[in-house]
C-alpha cells in the first residue's frame, strides 16, 4: 500500500521541493492550500505530479483556523509541517506572525495526534536557536533564541518550536516529532514567483544595497533540505 504524507503550505518554496522529493520516491502526497479555487498558484505542482506520474491531492486548511485539519491528516502516515508565515518585511504587530505560527503548529499536532499519525516533521529554523544571545558561540539543540531580544519572525519560529515540543512532551499519544533547523534556504525555483528566501540575493543583484554587506549566512540548498525532510520521516 502506498504511504500517504501530508505537506502543509503546498505553494511555499520549501514545501514545493518537499512534494517533488516525495513524489520522486513513490509517496502519495496530500498538500494543504488556503484556497482550493486558486488553481494558478499551484499549477507548477499539478504539472510536476503529471510529469512524475505521482499521486497528489490538495485540501483546504489554514494555519489560523481549526477547519480542515482533521480531514487533512486522515489516513496519513506522516506530516511534514512546513507552512509558516515568512514576510519580506517585518509586520506592524508581532502577533501577525506569532499567532499563525504557534497556533498553526498546534492545530497540526493536535489533528495528527488525534488521527494516530506516526510522526510529524516540523520545519523550524536557526532563527529558533541562534538569535538574541549576548555572547556569540556555537549553539546546539539545547539552545533557544532569546525572544525578548529578537524580531517578530525569529520570535515566531522560536515560540512555535517550543510549543511543538511542549505539546509532544505532554501528550499521551504515540505521535513522534522531529524538527529541522535550516539556515538561509537557497536553490532553484519551481515556478516564476520568488519567495522571501530569495530576497537577499535579489536585492544584491538588483543593486538595492549600495555596497558590500558586512554579514554572513548559513545557506542550505532547498533540494538537500527536501531530502532531509524525507529522511527525517523515514529513519527510525
Amino acid at each position: 500500500m502506498t504511504t500517504r504524507v501530508l505537506v502543509t503550505g503546498a505553494t511555499g518554496f520549501v514545501a514545493g521541493h518537499c512534494i517533488a522529493e516525495l513524489l520522486d520516491h513513490g509517496y502519495a502526497v496530500r498538500a494543504t492550500v488556503r484556497d482550493l479555487a486558486a488553481h494558478a498558484t499551484r499549477a507548477h505542482l499539478t504539472d510536476l505530479a503529471r510529469r512524475t506520474g505521482g499521486e497528489l491531492e490538495f485540501v483546504a486548511a489554514a494555519l489560523g483556523d481549526d477547519a480542515g485539519w482533521a480531514e487533512a491528516v486522515a489516513g496519513c502516515d506522516t506530516v511534514l509541517h512546513v507552512a509558516s508565515p515568512f514576510p519580506a518585511t517585518p509586520p506592524a504587530n508581532d502577533q501577525d506572525l506569532i499567532a499563525p505560527a504557534v497556533g498553526g503548529t498546534l492545530r497540526v499536532l493536535r489533528a495528527a495526534a488525534a488521527a494516530g499519525v506516526r510522526r510529524v516533521v516540523l520545519t523550524s529554523s536557526v532563527a529558533a536557536v541562534a538569535y538574541g544571545h549576548e555572547v556569540d558561540e556555537v549553539r546546539t539543540e539545547a539552545d533557544w533564541s532569546v525572544v525578548e531580544r529578537i524580531p517578530a519572525y525569529q520570535k515566531s519560529k522560536t515560540l512555535a518550536e517550543r510549543a511543538a515540543w511542549d505539546f509532544i512532551e505532554s501528550s499521551t499519544g504515540a505521535t513522534e516529532l522531529v524538527v529541522l533547523n535550516p539556515g538561509m534556504i537557497m536553490g532553484p525555483l519551481l515556478e516564476a514567483r520568488t519567495s522571501t528566501s530569495h530576497e537577499p540575493v535579489r536585492r544584491l543583484l538588483a543593486r538595492d544595497v549600495p555596497g558590500s554587506v558586512n554579514t554572513g549566512w548559513a545557506p542550505v540548498d532547498v533540494r538537500d533540505l527536501a531530502v532531509a525532510h524525507r529522511l527525517a520521516m523515514e529513519i527510525p
